[in-house]
């Protein structure tokens, strides 16, 4: 986490984060997203991840 932290410094922040597509698995505790991270400098980084359903929160799924 810490050199992300630093890669996200590097990049100014972060100033969007947007879900452009989200496929919920029939169980409904599970998603696949594609994103988008806008950095403060620009720069897009297109990306896709996994989210598991917390109660009623989407947490998304960082390393296995």
């Amino acid at each position: 986490m810490t050199m992300a932290s630093s890669e996200i410094t590097k990049k100014q922040g972060v100033k969007l984060h947007d879900i452009n597509e989200e496929k919920i698995a029939e169980e409904g505790k599970t998603a696949k997203v594609k994103r988008a991270i806008v950095y403060g400098n620009g720069e897009t980084d297109n990306s896709n991840g996994e989210l598991d359903k917390v109660g009623n929160d989407w947490k998304m799924i960082i390393g296995n």
